[in-house]
């Protein structure tokens, strides 16, 4: 059966989850992310697109869900390891998270790679690493400036 919504259209909706990602407007992508999933079930980008919402949401296991989602989809892609082993970090599960990251990297994600070696060189548990990282990403501290008043 034929989706209907054309591929014009659907990449048009995903740029615009796409955008409330970077807006911080989380909600408002997981709407879009999941409607979409509604209608092109296995595009793993659709998946990848879901897993960082819930991950950004800290719902972990929506996130896995569609990470292991998204790697169903496409299994040689390095991505969705990538993916699915940063939601493991987040959960502190750090075993299968280096299974994934390892896998990852082997596909050839370099992100991959250095995730691993910071795992390797700090005494702090993965889990912490990966919450101060987000903590400070760009997205995160220009919410936290725009939110506040001199």
């Amino acid at each position: 059966m034929r989706s209907p919504l054309d591929a014009d259209t659907l990449a048009a909706l995903a740029q615009l989850g796409h955008r409330y990602f970077q807006e911080d407007r989380l909600d408002d992508a997981l709407v879009v992310f999941q409607g979409l999933l509604s209608f092109a079930p296995k595009n793993g980008y659709l998946l990848r697109a879901l897993a960082e919402t819930s991950l950004a949401r800290e719902d972990y296991p929506s996130a896995l869900r569609a990470a292991n989602g998204a790697i169903a989809v496409e299994p040689q892609e390095a991505a969705g390891y990538l993916l699915r082993g940063r939601v493991l970090l987040a959960s502190d599960r750090q075993s299968a998270a280096r299974n994934d990251l390892t896998r990852a990297a082997r596909l050839g994600d370099e992100l991959a790679r250095l995730l691993l070696a910071s795992c390797v060189e700090r005494s702090e548990t993965p889990a912490k690493q990966f919450r101060a990282r987000r903590a400070q990403s760009p997205r995160t501290r220009a919410a936290a400036i725009g939110t506040r008043r001199e």
